[in-house]
């Protein structure tokens, strides 16, 4: 068993929860990026579906040449890479795995709680009498050249807890709804034009991060107890003494930050060389714990890993216990030329479907 030392923070990142997006930010060069974040479980636990729309992709290959970083002078630095990644799990197997990346062009965004569109998939604000949520329709392209469509609804119910800072910061965290209902359905168009339609109902969980610098190493999750949610994070938190960790919990309409103290057990390797730890702890000076205990992997790859994972919270003299979604991520990985070429053919660019 390998077990690391603690660690403990003082977070540079802002956080906040608000419905209201900060205003676009300044698009220009290859470092920094914004991601708009959805993911939820199914009402039974079976089934899972988590999307992501990126503005300036950080796993993409057309970030380097010749081993590395794109010159932000040049014509390429200068372009962004947005990209949408969807991946939709069923009872330990994933049905739906499809990233697709696009030209710079693609990417529109309007101003405030609009609308963000990338090629023909796009999410936006809605407001109806039962409620504010989003609606989010995605067109893209999977391995075998199939095509998946999807509409789905996040309605929010918890959600504008915090406001936003009223300075510009150069890295935000938005949890904008800690808490909705999702619901929808996804079609795959094969061969032949064969449909298969997948009707999804369950509980989600929406986000935005916001960064003027390259992605970095992260752990993150999330899960859903009946009266609260927990949240967490941990930046850079392989090899780094400074390693960043967030706990954050919503509950009685209400959220609080706290810094943590993490631990990791059991790191192992993944098939892809991917550092992953089984089991992590979060703990904070008042005595709030946090541990997680991966079950299920969702999806594992070069650069990052998602999983459902057990989750437990010792706070206000209560024990809670829940299955929430973990993930892993380090995109420092696409330095290495190797890593970078194997994970480049599991991404669609330019229309084409991607290899596997």
């Amino acid at each position: 068993m390998l077990e690391r030392p603690e660690k403990t923070l003082d977070s540079p990142v802002i956080f906040s929860s608000s419905s209201q997006n900060l205003p676009p930010r300044e698009r220009t060069g290859t470092s920094g990026y914004e991601c708009w974040h959805f993911d939820a479980l199914s009402d039974d636990g079976s089934e899972a579906v988590i999307i992501t729309f990126h503005d300036n992709f950080q796993f993409s290959s057309e970030r380097y040449r010749n081993g590395h970083e794109a010159d932000p002078a040049s014509d390429h630095g200068a372009e962004l890479l947005p990209a949408v990644c969807l991946t939709y799990f069923v009872n330990g197997k994933i049905v739906i795995r499809a990233v697709n990346e696009f030209k710079p062009g693609d990417f529109e965004m309007s101003p405030g709680r609009g609308r963000i569109s990338i090629a023909n998939s796009s999410f936006a604000a809605a407001t109806a009498d039962y409620g504010l949520g989003y609606t989010l329709h995605l067109e893209l392209t999977t391995a075998r050249n199939c095509t998946v469509k999807a509409d789905l609804e996040w309605l929010s119910v918890e959600a504008d807890l915090k406001p936003e800072p009223e300075e510009p910061v150069a890295d935000f965290w938005n949890i904008v709804a800690p808490r909705s209902d999702v619901s929808g359905r996804i079609t795959i168009v094969g061969r032949g034009k064969r449909e298969s339609v997948k009707h999804f109902r369950g509980t989600g969980y929406h986000d935005q991060i916001r960064s003027e610098d390259d992605a970095k190493p992260r752990l993150w999750g999330r899960v859903h107890f009946a009266d609260a949610i927990a949240v967490f994070q941990s930046l850079d938190r392989v090899g780094v003494r400074d390693s960043t960790s967030n706990l954050i919990l919503s509950r009685d309409g209400k959220i609080r930050e706290m810094s943590a103290r993490l631990n990791e057990q059991d790191v192992v390797r993944d098939r892809y060389g991917l550092k992953v730890p089984v089991i992590v702890s979060l703990t904070a000076d008042d005595d709030t714990q946090l541990s997680v205990r991966g079950c299920d992997t969702i999806q594992s790859g070069f650069l990052e890993v998602k999983m459902l994972s057990e989750i437990t919270l010792v706070y206000d003299g209560q024990t809670r216990k829940g299955t929430g979604i973990t993930e892993f991520a380090d995109p420092e990985r696409m330095r290495n030329p190797i890593v970078r070429w194997a994970s480049n053919l599991s991404f669609g660019r330019g229309g084409r479907p991607p290899i596997y």
